[in-house]
């Protein structure tokens, strides 16, 4: 059974994480993977996500991808968390370390996954569709734009964002026809449960 949480903000909704899992948050192991920061300008939203989370109760490790030693890591987490960023070199990355399977095996194994932004849009079959939010030729060593292919939809974050609706609005023009876009604000979650997805706001 799948349990994926993904949002567009987490910091703008994750008072919805409890009522998703039916469990408190407080004690849980969290791997945090940050990849898709690391190739933008401002990433002062990762830091604000980690201390959200440890101020929730969580233990949180933040995932060093050049280290060789992070499977047992992965393995033994109760949620992995992927934060936004860019989604092509974040899914290069994952590609590149394994990562990818890793994060499909977590999902297989009925643990919770959540995603923020580039972190919920891997999760569809193909995120080609995003090229017009993200800057694609951050991610020159991706042969292809498969993603880890759990859900039908294509997540479409930051709808009404002050900074980023022009995106949205052209994803949400030009590639209509090419996938089954669904766009959600940063105040809303789409959840993925019993085969069933929903949008929480």
């Amino acid at each position: 059974m799948k349990y994926l949480f993904l949002t567009s903000s987490f910091i703008d909704s994750y008072q919805f994480l409890e009522e998703f899992t039916q469990e408190s948050i407080k004690g849980k192991k969290i791997v945090f993977i940050d990849i898709a920061s690391q190739v933008e300008e401002n990433s002062d939203y990762i830091e604000e996500g980690i201390n959200l989370l440890k101020t929730l109760g969580a233990h949180v490790t933040l995932l060093d991808k050049d280290k060789h030693n992070y499977e047992a890591l992965v393995r033994e987490t109760d949620y992995i968390y992927v934060a936004g960023g860019n989604t092509f070199y974040l899914l290069q990355e994952l590609k590149k370390t394994g990562l990818d399977k890793l994060i499909i095996q977590h999902i297989e194994a009925g643990k919770l996954y959540i995603g923020e932004s580039a972190g919920s849009i891997i999760m569809a079959k193909d995120i080609s569709y995003i090229k017009h939010m993200d800057d694609i030729s951050m991610a020159p060593e991706l042969a292809d734009y498969t993603g880890l292919n759990q859900i039908d939809i294509s997540p479409v974050p930051h709808l009404e964002n002050e900074y980023l609706d022009e995106a949205v609005q052209t994803i949400l023009v030009t590639e209509k026809e090419v996938c089954q876009l669904t766009p959600f604000r940063d105040n809303e979650v789409l959840t993925y449960k019993n085969n069933k997805l929903k949008k929480l706001s």
